[in-house]
């Protein structure tokens, strides 16, 4: 995806003319073009799209005022969910869209390359995607079978797989960078992605959230696998079920969190187990993931949901961590830790 241009403002014209200035990865002219037509300012309420969500609910996202037009309906469900697979956090979804906004105006600019076909520097698609570049992180988002270079969905998972391949969420200015090489593009995607931030709302509907129930828990019961700790994280997974979430992970090879302790994922702490609870809605407060927080808080006696939030109780440590990138990014999911005090692992 690298490439040079140049850093003038408004150069519309030179845009379609420039020659490949030998940089590996270069695209088309077509972030200047589109970033001209990013000034055109939207009125109105809503434009809202949905697409199947787990537990058979319907992911709907919905952009209110100026992103009316802004964000076409067919890319909103496809930008939440690729910001999620790829864990990108919160600036996620607002960052993959203005990168799609610069590069092609979210396809429907009318030049070579965003259709069909490629433009002279060899890229195509909404995403502007190279073939090498296409062949090492296209994806098939939609999950029709093809990765799709022209498809928005697989467009959208592949630039949030690129970025995250790149050091997002940790380094955004390093990931959007090694997208493009130019700090004008960077700053561009980042100013174009602010106004985008907060006006994007994600939300599962459809889902039957009736009463889950179960019975009386007994912190003091160490009996089961794992020092007893797996049964009471598994109430934690009929929790999320209910508000459509799934489990993203359990137990794993890795034995440190990032910030160097000892997991309660990993497969050698035998008195402990830890479920990662996502692939839902993750729009702060009151999505699905955050009423899962919420529930299991609650269920479990924890004084708080966000953040990082441990509490004893008779022979277990019960920690939760959301909307927080302590030990990991836990804006993407929801950890649920139990840990059986009897020993050190």
């Amino acid at each position: 995806m690298k490439r040079e241009r140049e850093d003038a403002a408004g150069a519309l014209a030179a845009a379609g003319a420039r020659a490949v200035a030998g940089a590996v990865g270069l695209k088309a002219g077509l972030a200047i073009a589109a970033a001209l037509l990013g000034v055109l300012f939207f009125l109105g309420l809503f434009v809202s799209a949905s697409t199947p969500a787990a537990g058979g609910a319907q992911q709907v996202c919905a952009a209110s005022g100026a992103l009316r037009g802004e964000v076409p309906a067919n890319y909103l469900p496809w930008l939440g969910r690729a910001a999620a697979k790829y864990r990108l956090g919160p600036r996620g979804f607002s960052i993959v869209a203005a990168i799609h906004k610069i590069e092609s105006d979210f396809g429907r600019l009318r030049l070579p390359g965003v259709l069909s076909g490629e433009n002279f520097a060899g890229a195509g698609g909404p995403g502007q995607f190279l073939a090498p570049s296409w062949e090492a992180y296209g994806v098939d988002g939609d999950g029709d079978g093809i990765a799709d270079r022209y498809s928005v969905p697989d467009s959208v998972f592949a630039t949030a797989n690129y970025l995250r391949a790149s050091g997002a969420p940790g380094n955004w200015r390093a990931a959007i960078f090694a997208y493009n090489h130019a700090e004008w593009y960077v700053n561009d995607v980042l100013e174009q992605a602010e106004a985008y931030q907060g006006r994007v709302v994600c939300r599962l509907v459809g889902i039957r959230a009736g009463p889950v129930e179960l019975g009386r828990i007994d912190w003091t019961d160490t009996s089961g696998p794992w020092g007893g700790a797996q049964k009471f994280a598994e109430l934690a997974v009929r929790l999320a079920r209910r508000e459509g979430c799934s489990v993203t992970s359990a137990k794993r090879p890795t034995e440190s969190t990032l910030s160097g302790g000892t997991s309660d994922h990993w497969e050698g702490a035998r008195h402990s187990y830890a479920v990662d609870l996502g692939e839902c809605d993750l729009s702060f407060p009151d999505g699905a993931a955050d009423r899962v927080a919420r529930a299991v808080a609650a269920a479990f006696g924890l004084p708080g949901r966000t953040g990082v939030v441990s509490i004893t109780r008779g022979r277990y440590r019960i920690q939760i961590l959301w909307q927080t990138y302590e030990g990991g990014d836990h804006y993407d999911h929801v950890h649920v830790g139990i840990r059986n005090l009897c020993c050190a692992f």
